[in-house]
């Protein structure tokens, strides 16, 4: 709340459906003094008005109301459903993958883990293990390609990591799982982010696939995707993110 980006975001006043934030919320939000201020339209009902080429606004279906939101540059950072947005907007997509990853937690431990403990992350076997909250935050390291949103537990993957902190890190073992969650990370097609203006749409802007770094690397991801698009020259290593790499390597294999 409160980024501040004057060439991207101008003053609005919105009635927006917030309920991925609390049910059968609707609030009115006015930013002030061009403050971007989050909203929670459910990203499938959502589609970029761009005819020519060019932004002019965003459509959303929310319930049985349709609403337009007119505005000249669009940031599309989605997550998981960037490619439904696209697909939905008449621009091809690009080819994200949404992978589950599940990730599981202990209770405190006795005496409690220290959290300046080095974390152990044995990649070819699948599995990770950190200090967490004075416990253990684990991952057997799973990619399962599922749909948006598709944030279901698998019971294997509990029993795969049980497995395998028995057989790398016994000194942890049993381990007493107290949670257990699962979350998407979205890659894309050569597992880098995707950063900056589609040239596809003169006013679209992407930030996203960010792989699983999204509250990492969110801020400044989003503070040089507004360089870019503000006409900031790109660096060697903005190339390997831009979206037109992607497009290029889509229309090569077409022909």
């Amino acid at each position: 709340r409160g980024c501040r980006s004057p060439s991207l975001v101008k003053p609005l006043a919105l009635r927006v459906n917030t309920r991925a934030f609390s049910p059968a919320v609707t609030d009115t939000l006015s930013p002030p003094n061009n403050a971007l201020t989050p909203t929670a339209l459910p990203a499938p009902c959502v589609r970029i008005s761009a005819p020519h080429q060019r932004v002019q606004g965003v459509e959303a279906t929310v319930g049985s109301r349709n609403e337009s939101f007119f505005t000249g540059q669009v940031v599309l950072a989605a997550g998981a459903w960037l490619d439904q947005i696209l697909e939905a907007s008449g621009l091809e997509p690009v080819g994200l993958k949404p992978l589950r990853r599940h990730l599981f937690q202990t209770a405190p431990a006795s005496p409690p883990s220290d959290p300046a403990t080095p974390f152990y992350w044995q990649e070819s076997a699948g599995v990770y293990v950190r200090a967490e909250s004075g416990g253990w935050l684990a991952s057997p390291c799973d990619e399962m390609l599922r749909s948006p949103g598709d944030e279901s537990l698998d019971p294997r993957q509990e029993d795969l990591l049980l497995e395998r902190i028995a057989g790398y890190i016994p000194a942890l073992d049993p381990f007493p799982i107290q949670r257990r969650w699962a979350g998407l990370r979205v890659m894309s097609p050569d597992r880098a982010a995707i950063l900056g203006p589609d040239p596809r749409c003169d006013g679209l802007v992407w930030v996203g696939a960010l792989g699983g770094h999204g509250v990492t690397c969110a801020w400044p991801a989003a503070q040089r995707a507004l360089a870019l698009a503000s006409g900031s020259p790109p660096s060697n290593a903005d190339t390997l993110r831009l979206p037109a790499r992607l497009l290029e390597r889509m229309a090569a294999a077409a022909l």
